[in-house]
C-alpha cells in the first residue's frame, strides 16, 4: 500500500480513522465556506440597511413604520425633528404617543388602518409639531411580504404642506427674480449676457453696488439744426433707424444701454457684470465700430436730409454706482457717479466721426487699437486737465471684430 512502511499497516481501525478525519475536514472546509458566505450576505444586509437608512433620512417627508402590535418601530430624522420622537418612544404604541399632536379624528383613522390591514390616502390636517403647526397630507398603508397576506406593520407618510408653501414661496420668488432681470436687461443687454444673469442673479447687483466700469456717450452732431422745421415723426424715424444699428453694435460688444437721452446713447460695460480689461476693449471697439457704420456710404440710416449727420463718442473708465434708482413705483436700472459725469463730458469734446478716451481707458486697452493723444482738456467739475486719446482703428488681428 502506498505510504505505508510496513504489510498491514493499514487495517480497519485506521481506515475508519481516516473516513471521519476526511469527513470532518470536508464538514470545517464547508463551514468555512458558508460562514464567508454568510459574513458577505450580513456586510450586504448591513449596507442595505445604511442605504435605506440614508435614504429615509434624505426624505423631506416624515416617515414613521408601526410593528404589527402598533408599536412604534421607525422614524426617520424629519419626523424625529417635526415631533421631537427619541430612540426612548421605539416600541411605544404609536396611537399614544400621536393623541397630544394630532387630531382625534385623524388618530382613529390611524387606528382603523392598523386594525384593518387597509390603505387610507389624503387624509390631511394639522399637527402639533416640537416648534410649530404642521399643515400635514398623511398616506396610510401596511407592509405586506410576498408570501404573506397579513400585514407586517404599517407605514405613515406624512407630507408637510407647510415646508413644500414655503418652498414654493422660495422658489416663486426666484423665479420673480428672474423675470424682473430678464425684462430689465432683455432690451439693452445681449441674450447671452441676459442668461447668464437669470442663472446668478447676485452679479446684478439690485439695489446699487459700487464697481469699475467704461461709461460710453455717443451724441449725433448737426442734429440740433436739422431738427429744426422738420416734422417730429420723421425726426423719430430718423434715429430709431441709427438706434436700431448701434444698439446691435452695443449688444455684440456685451454692453449695456442705460438710455436714450435725446439723440444721444449712454452704454456702459461691468455693469451689471464687471471684468475691467475687457469692458474697456470691448467699450473702444464697439465705439470705433459705430463710426465706421456711420462713414459707411451703404448704411441704411441718416439718408437724404439725414445724410450730413456724424457721431462724437465719449469712453471713460472708473468707479461709479450701478442699481435700481427711482421709488417703489417706477425704479430704472441705471448709473451715477463722476466717471459718468466725466465721459459725457468727453462727448461733447470729440468731433463728428470722433471717438475720444481718458488716460484711465487706454491703461486697460494693452496694444491692440491704433490711438493718437490730444492736448489735455480741463472739464466741468475737474480741477486738473485730464489725458485723453482718439481711437483710431483696431490693430489687425488685436481683437475679434465680431464677438
Amino acid at each position: 500500500m502506498v505510504n505505508s512502511r510496513e504489510a498491514g499497516h493499514y487495517g480497519r481501525i485506521r481506515f475508519n480513522f481516516l473516513t471521519a478525519f476526511a469527513a470532518l475536514a470536508s464538514g470545517t472546509l464547508n463551514n468555512a465556506r458558508l460562514y464567508a458566505e454568510l459574513k458577505e450576505r450580513a456586510a450586504l444586509i448591513e449596507a442595505l440597511e445604511r442605504y435605506q437608512e440614508s435614504i429615509f433620512g434624505a426624505m423631506s417627508n416624515l416617515l414613521l413604520t408601526a410593528d404589527p402590535d402598533g408599536s412604534l418601530h421607525f422614524f426617520n430624522d424629519a419626523a424625529a425633528d417635526a415631533f421631537g420622537f427619541s430612540a426612548g418612544d421605539t416600541g411605544k404604541r404609536l396611537s399614544d404617543l400621536l393623541k397630544a399632536r394630532l387630531s382625534e379624528k385623524v388618530v382613529r383613522e390611524i387606528e382603523r388602518s392598523m386594525s384593518e390591514g387597509i390603505t387610507i390616502l389624503g387624509i390631511e390636517g394639522v399637527a402639533k409639531g416640537k416648534d410649530r403647526e404642521i399643515d400635514f397630507s398623511l398616506n396610510l398603508s401596511p407592509i405586506r411580504g410576498k408570501r404573506s397576506r397579513r400585514p407586517d406593520g404599517h407605514v405613515l407618510v406624512f407630507a408637510d404642506q407647510s415646508r413644500e408653501r414655503e418652498l414654493k414661496a422660495r422658489m416663486d420668488v426666484v423665479v420673480e427674480e428672474r423675470r424682473v432681470i430678464k425684462d430689465m436687461f432683455s432690451r439693452y443687454l445681449s441674450e447671452e449676457v441676459v442668461s447668464h444673469l437669470m442663472e446668478t442673479p447676485a452679479l446684478a447687483g439690485l439695489g446699487g453696488s459700487g464697481k469699475r466700469a467704461t461709461v460710453f456717450f455717443a451724441d449725433i452732431r448737426g442734429y440740433t439744426s436739422f431738427s429744426e422745421g422738420k416734422k417730429p415723426e420723421y425726426i423719430v424715424e430718423v434715429l430709431n433707424d441709427y438706434f436700431s444699428e448701434a444698439v446691435e453694435i452695443v449688444a455684440k460688444r456685451r454692453g449695456f444701454i442705460d438710455k436714450f437721452i435725446g439723440d444721444c446713447i449712454m452704454a456702459a460695460w461691468g455693469v451689471p457684470m464687471t471684468s475691467e480689461e475687457e469692458d474697456a476693449i470691448n467699450a473702444v471697439a464697439c465705439a470705433i465700430e459705430i463710426q465706421k457704420l456711420v462713414a459707411d456710404p451703404e448704411r441704411r440710416f441718416f439718408r437724404g436730409e439725414a445724410s450730413h449727420l456724424m457721431v462724437g463718442i465719449g469712453v471713460h473708465t472708473g468707479y461709479l454706482v450701478a442699481g435700481n434708482l427711482g421709488s417703489p413705483r417706477r425704479m430704472n436700472y441705471s448709473m451715477i457717479g463722476d466717471t459718468v459725469n466725466v465721459a459725457a463730458r468727453l462727448e461733447g469734446v470729440a468731433a463728428g466721426g470722433e471717438v475720444i478716451i481718458t488716460e484711465d481707458t487706454r491703461a486697460l486697452l494693452g496694444d491692440r487699437f491704433e490711438l493718437e493723444e490730444r492736448q489735455a482738456v480741463h472739464v466741468k467739475g475737474k480741477s486738473q486737465a485730464i489725458r485723453i486719446y482718439s481711437a483710431i482703428d483696431i490693430k489687425p488681428g488685436a481683437i475679434r471684430r465680431n464677438p
